[in-house]
């Protein structure tokens, strides 16, 4: 009874972002990260950290000694900076979700000494959205990026120590104690959720969580990286989020001598691939790339038997017709046979 919950006139009830846990008569939606709201429904604002920033907060109850679950989406091209950093009172042991030289590392003493797990073969610098998260249950500690598995994901249980109490009244995100140190978070995050707590980035209170100060935080995930760095002409400036590159104009080949890097013109300006896409070899060769249904050297064939409206691609059609041929070959000779 309570499977038919999750479900709403034949649709999902927490939708496409979230995974619905039915109960009598209701449900409830665990959200998928970067959603929230009662079905899923809704994205979760984005905030920027300038790098000189942090949230303080205060939890209104301690978290259990023993678990410690933390999920953020991050974005950023800074190579080492804090996450989330929690302490205990007397602030010998500690848990420190940090990025350090691209990678995800969770820095941490249970009361036996400090260790560090790192998860080595994916980075976070590279200026996209990555899903975070740490899971630790007693001393075993695991990272999990973009949703784990495979190399996305390491655990390890170095330490004999398995509770932590941390000072509720010191959580601190984007930055590291003492603040000092600085190595404060330059980026942008959004939904954080520590023990399946959602933690707002907006400076308000919510669900047991105060916010005692907050730095250098606004909403917003913009860059303004070609407003800030201007390219020469005949080079265009493309914003690649929080760092620029200058390209030639479409058409153009970039040449690089001595004297630095220009621009030279190509027949692929004048757009010779009517449905590909052209590749220049030289100012005066180019090589068109077709689509799928297309060939020729200006992709300026149609191939009689693929229309785009069709689901099935031009090698499953071919792959049909050599077998509706083949059917036809076996009906053909078991008639004759018969005929004779």
């Amino acid at each position: 009874m309570t499977d038919s919950s999750c479900v709403n006139m034949g649709f999902p009830s927490c939708g496409l972002h979230g995974h619905c846990h039915g109960e009598w008569g209701s449900f409830s939606c665990q959200c998928l990260p970067g959603y929230t709201g009662h079905q899923c429904e809704q994205d979760v604002p984005e905030y920027s950290f300038d790098g000189r920033s942090h949230i303080h907060y205060q939890l209104a109850s301690p978290l259990p000694a023993r678990r410690t679950q933390v999920q953020v989406m991050v974005r950023t091209r800074k190579h080492s900076s804090a996450l989330l950093s929690l302490q205990s009172r007397q602030q010998n042991e500690y848990l420190r979700l940090q990025i350090f030289q691209g990678n995800l590392v969770v820095f941490y003493n249970l009361g036996d000494g400090d260790y560090n797990l790192t998860l080595p073969a994916y980075h976070l610098d590279n200026g996209e959205w990555h899903e975070v998260h740490l899971d630790r249950h007693d001393n075993e500690l695991t990272l999990r990026l973009d949703g784990g598995g495979g190399q996305r994901e390491v655990s390890g249980s170095p330490g004999r120590s398995r509770e932590i109490v941390i000072d509720p009244t010191v959580v601190l995100l984007g930055n590291t104690f003492p603040s000092a140190h600085n190595k404060s978070f330059q980026g942008c995050m959004r939904d954080l959720r520590v023990n399946g707590r959602y933690v707002a980035l907006n400076g308000q209170a919510k669900e047991g969580v105060s916010v005692v100060s907050s730095q250098g935080v606004s909403q917003g995930c913009s860059s303004d990286s070609c407003r800030k760095n201007k390219c020469k002409a005949p080079f265009t400036c493309v914003d690649l989020w929080r760092i620029h590159e200058c390209r030639c104009p479409a058409g153009h080949m970039v040449k690089v001598n001595t004297t630095g890097k220009f621009c030279l013109y190509t027949l692929c300006a004048s757009r010779p691939c009517h449905r590909g896409t052209c590749v220049a070899q030289s100012p005066s060769k180019f090589t068109c790339v077709c689509p799928e249904g297309y060939r020729g050297r200006h992709c300026e064939v149609t191939l009689a038997i693929y229309r785009d409206d069709v689901g099935l691609s031009f090698s499953s059609l071919f792959a049909i017709c050599i077998c509706f041929m083949a059917l036809l070959g076996s009906y053909v000779h078991y008639v004759l046979l018969h005929l004779w």
